[in-house]
Order: structure tokens, then C-alpha cells, then sequence
């Protein structure tokens, strides 16, 4: 977003359009003049300082071509008519982010935390940057689009020149804000936070994990030992089978003798 350096940048010739216009008695010449001029200062002053050459054009070529819609329009407030349009398509294009689920805050943050697009994956960390991507498009482009569009077709010159500043930086720092709340606000209290995406494989672990280490009660109230046994029946008799289970083959024979005499077991 161009940090404060651009910001300053993006504020002062919509200024020194509005005070040029205005002391020149309403001449969209000497406002454009004024515009363009402070903007080649900037830019010279910025490549001095070893700014890239790209961002310094891209501002100038900005400036320039808003001077150049007033100049054809004859209609001073069209001057501010590139950034009425440029806030309509952010507010559509985060809009239609957020519908097709890869809001566009997720992927700005993703991107600088080196995430590509792993924060997807989980489910929490997709539905608190949908929620703190309508910040930005309520909360900033939609606001914009309403004041600039009122100030721009009532014609007024020097209040959407007030307005380009105070909804620049100021508004821009406070939808940071108020989105990193929300964001905050959005995730589980369990959630290890932004930087630690939790792909829904990592929360299957977990969850069976926690139930792996919960202790089940049988419903009669015996407890099992793992390998050994208690060796009890469900008659109630007990049965020696120790730690190996083996019985010798007397007692085997004897119980094969004895198997043909017994009752048979009672359904129980």
C-alpha cells in the first residue's frame, strides 16, 4: 500500500490541484500545472533517494492523466474522477474475493508471511479473513465511492479535495486496525494464530489424539489391562490364563473328557 511515503505522495497533488484552482480564479490549467509540477518534485526528490524508478512513473503517469480528464472535461472535479473509478473496482474486487472464497486480505497477509496459499486449508483461518475482508470493502472502498461520488457530482472542488486527504491515510490505518480485531475476534481461542495455518488433516490428529488419551469405562465397571487379562467369563468363573494362556495337555485331555458331561451354558 506504499507505507507513508506513498501515501504522502498520493495526497499532495490532489492538493496542489485544489490550490492552484483556486488561486488562479477556478482555471483547471494552473490546477493541473500545479499538480503535475509538485508531482515531478516528488518523483526527483524520491529517485534521489533511491526510490525505484517504477513506483516514482507510475505516480507521475497517475497525476498526469487525471490533469489530462479535467483539461478534456472542463470540469474541475473530474480531476478526482480516476480515483472515484479506482474505488468502485477495489470494492468489487474484494467483494467478489470474499464470495469465491479467496479474500484478498488472506492473500495479502498470506503472501507476506511467506504462506503462498497454505492458509486455506483450514477452515478458521478462511472464514476470519473472509470476515475482516468486508472491513475493506465496506469500511474503506464503499465509504470512498460515497463521499467521493456525493462531493464529485455536486461539483465540489475543494471538499473532494479535503476528502482525498482525510480518506487516505488516516482511513487507511484505521481499516487495519479494525480488520486485525475482527480477524483476532474471527479465530478460536485454540487457534495458534496467523502464522500457523492448521491443514484439516493436522486437526484430525489432534482430535484423535484427544480421544486416544481420554480413559473409557466398561459399563460393568471392570477395568481391561491390555496384554493380560483378568480372565473372568461372562458366567462370572475365572479362568487361568496368566501371561502365556498355555495349559498343559493333561488338564487339556481332562477337560475334553469333561466338556461331553457338562450342561449346556444358559443364554444369558
Amino acid at each position: 500500500m506504499g507505507g507513508r511515503k506513498g501515501a504522502i505522495d498520493a495526497s499532495l497533488p490532489p492538493v496542489a490541484f485544489v490550490v492552484g484552482w483556486l488561486v488562479s480564479g477556478s482555471s483547471i490549467g494552473w490546477g493541473a500545472a500545479a499538480a503535475i509540477a509538485l508531482s515531478v518534485a516528488i518523483g526527483g526528490f524520491r529517485l534521489a533517494r533511491g526510490d525505484k524508478v517504477r513506483a516514482v512513473l507510475i505516480s507521475l503517469a497517475a497525476v498526469v492523466l487525471a490533469a489530462l480528464i479535467a483539461l478534456r472535461t472542463g470540469r474541475a472535479q473530474d480531476f478526482f474522477l480516476i480515483q472515484l473509478l479506482s474505488n468502485v473496482a477495489s470494492a468489487l474486487a474484494w467483494a467478489v474475493s470474499i464470495v469465491i472464497r479467496w479474500p484478498l486480505l488472506g492473500v495479502v497477509v498470506g503472501t507476506v508471511l511467506g504462506q503462498k496459499t497454505r492458509w486455506r486449508a483450514d477452515r478458521d483461518l478462511l472464514r476470519a479473513y473472509s470476515r475482516a475482508s468486508w472491513v475493506w470493502v465496506f469500511g474503506q472502498y464503499t465509504l470512498r465511492v460515497a463521499v467521493f461520488g456525493v462531493l464529485w457530482w455536486a461539483g465540489e472542488v475543494v471538499a473532494l479535495g479535503v476528502a482525498r486527504t482525510v480518506l487516505s491515510w488516516p482511513l487507511v490505518a484505521l481499516t487495519v486496525a479494525l480488520s486485525g480485531w475482527v480477524l483476532h475476534r474471527s479465530l478460536p481461542a485454540e487457534h495458534p494464530g496467523l502464522r500457523h495455518p492448521v491443514p484439516p488433516e493436522g486437526r484430525g490428529s489432534e482430535q484423535s489424539d484427544t480421544a486416544a488419551g481420554e480413559d473409557v469405562e466398561p459399563a460393568d465397571g471392570d477395568t481391561t489391562g491390555g496384554a493380560a487379562t483378568d480372565g473372568k467369563t461372562s458366567d462370572g468363573d475365572t479362568t487361568e490364563g496368566g501371561a502365556s494362556g498355555s495349559a498343559s495337555p493333561d488338564s487339556a485331555r481332562a477337560g475334553g473328557a469333561n466338556a461331553g458331561s457338562a450342561p449346556p451354558a444358559r443364554d444369558k
